[in-house]
């Protein structure tokens, strides 16, 4: 799960009291799907709570706890990862990979289970990546310098074997 809070401004980290909260699911959601969500849901709490009028806030209470920056190579997949992993990198980061030496952003991807394996980053004519365990069809992608398109129409577009993660090729 993860939420929102309506809280108190104060100097300290993670100090100040807590007007209102909220949870959602995480589930399959995508980094961008639970951001709109959470935008959505911290708004109509916010509503929800000057509308109500100001009340006390409650103290938090626990540890503080701080969330270093994310390394943008922490997106750099590699393949011989099983194919959940990956699948989890992809929605919560900013996955990429490379193609003959270019980056691809990997947008969207789902777990794909099914066939045979292959050395791992092999992509097929389909956008099936075969992962260290498992694979995974690569659903939408972002060639270096392009738009964003549907992964089956950027493979069909790139001319023989593919493998993934490759920086000569």
């Amino acid at each position: 799960t993860t939420g929102v809070c309506i809280m108190e401004v104060v100097e300290e980290l993670d100090a100040g009291g807590v007007y209102a909260s909220a949870e959602i699911s995480v589930g399959e959601s995508t980094k961008d799907e639970l951001l709109s969500s959470l935008t959505e849901l911290g708004a109509d709490l916010l509503v929800r709570v000057l509308r109500g009028g100001v009340v006390s806030a409650v103290p938090q209470t626990g540890e503080t706890t701080y969330a270093r920056k994310i390394n943008p190579a922490e997106g750099m997949i590699d393949w011989s990862d099983d194919a959940e992993s990956i699948a989890r990198q992809v929605r919560a980061l900013r996955a990429y990979t490379s193609v003959a030496g270019r980056r691809l952003l990997v947008i969207a991807a789902e777990r794909h289970d099914v066939g045979g394996g292959g050395i791992a980053g092999d992509c097929d004519e389909d956008a099936v990546v075969t992962c260290g365990k498992g694979s995974l069809r690569l659903v939408r992608v972002q060639p270096e310098g392009r738009a964003p398109l549907d992964a089956g129409e950027w493979r069909r577009g790139v001319r023989g074997d593919v493998r993934l993660g490759t920086e000569n090729h």
